[in-house]
This record gives structure tokens, sequence and C-alpha cells, in this order.
């Protein structure tokens, strides 16, 4: 399905918005299921400091991550990768992933999926 007008989604990433997790909070501002767009997959996620996200693998699409704020350690496969504010993180399909905000604030990302309706899969830490 494609749109035929604009949408404007205000207020799209306060946090009421999203849904809680134990590790911090996460929203999808457009997917294919929500506003229709096709191909693609925009969210936010943010991370509470000292915690981390469970492993897990997108097994249909790669994720484009912009640390907007905050440092994270990043398991990558079997690699760890330090970012910080300003930095991007492409992970691909199917690669286990892991984020771990090792700083003292909360980390916020800007997630970016090459589908529109990304999947999800834990895998076992």
């Amino acid at each position: 399905m494609s749109r035929d007008t604009y949408l404007v989604m205000r207020q799209a990433l306060v946090p009421g918005s999203g849904s809680k997790q134990p590790w911090g909070w996460l929203n999808f501002v457009s997917d294919q299921d929500s506003t229709g767009v096709e191909g693609v997959t925009v969210g936010m996620a943010r991370i509470e400091a000292g915690n981390e996200n469970p492993l897990h693998i997108h097994g249909n699409c790669a994720e484009i991550m912009v640390l907007l704020s905050g440092t994270i350690e990043h398991v990558v496969g079997v690699d760890v990768v330090d970012i910080e504010a300003g930095d991007a993180l492409i992970v691909p399909a199917g690669m286990p992933h892991q984020a771990r905000n090792v700083g003292s604030s909360t980390a916020e990302m800007l997630v970016v999926y090459n589908a529109g309706r990304r999947e999800f899969e834990t895998l076992q830490s």
C-alpha cells in the first residue's frame, strides 16, 4: 500500500507514544502497518544508563542506528564496537547484535530498517 497524501505526526517521539521496555523505551514512528509506507521502518530507541537490549537479529532487514546522545557498547556478531553520539552503525540482516549503554546518561538513537515489517528474534546470550 502506498500513501496518496502526506502525513504529519506531531510529538512522534514523546516517550508516552512508544512502548516501555525493561531496558528503556522504543517507538516506531513509521512502518508498513502504522503508516502504509512500504520498504522502511523508522523509530527511536532509548536505553537507560547501565541497561542493554537483548541479543537479537532481524532476519529480513538491515538496521541502521544513528546514536544521537550517549555512549553505547554494541555487540555485533563476535565484535564489540564502541559508538558515541554522532556515530552510525549499520548491521546486516541476520547478524546478531545487542546494545549496552555504558555511559552515565540515557542513550538515544534513531533506528531505520530497510523493510516495512521488520522481523525481530531474541537470541540466547
